[in-house]
């Protein structure tokens, strides 16, 4: 069926191995100018382009005047019991609504961003929700980030 692959939406949490709180004075782990902790959503077939996620975090901050270089990132698949303590979930069965960790940035690649209607995590590796894009980008607009972060199709990969 055309166009229902791509409606297929993955959230993933990812982990700042080299987080430092002192980068960001008053600010917690989840501060949307440097997050220890973000969740991506991306289309399933999807790859991340690992500088596009260190070039769109680094630009929120250098935008809040923050003094992180490239070397202050290092970001990795959250473990298994980051996953479960952020969203309450196991891997392959995240999804963005009504998790614990209620601050933590999304991330929203671009693609899915100009959708309807997408199918994102239910909480069971075998359930999916759909979802209506911008009602959810309107629910959660105070963590959204809508970034550029998987290669485009003729790029190599």
């Amino acid at each position: 069926i055309p166009g229902i692959v791509d409606e297929l939406c993955k959230s993933l949490v990812m982990t700042n191995t080299k987080w430092n709180r002192d980068k960001t004075p008053g600010q917690d782990e989840f501060c949307m100018d440097n997050p220890r902790h973000i969740l991506i959503i991306v289309q399933y077939a999807a790859r991340i382009k690992s500088n596009a996620l260190w070039t769109t975090i680094r630009r929120r901050g250098q935008e809040a005047g923050l003094g992180i270089n490239k070397k202050s990132y290092s970001w990795r698949l959250a473990t298994e019991e980051d996953n479960a303590a952020l969203t309450g979930y196991e891997h392959g069965a995240v999804t963005p609504i009504g998790i614990p960790a209620d601050r933590i940035p999304i991330l929203v690649a671009k693609p899915i961003a100009e959708m309807d209607h997408v199918w994102i995590g239910g909480g069971h590796p075998d359930v999916k929700l759909r979802i209506n894009v911008k009602e959810f980008l309107a629910a959660y607009a105070d963590r959204v980030i809508i970034a550029d972060l998987c290669p485009d199709a003729d790029e190599p990969q």
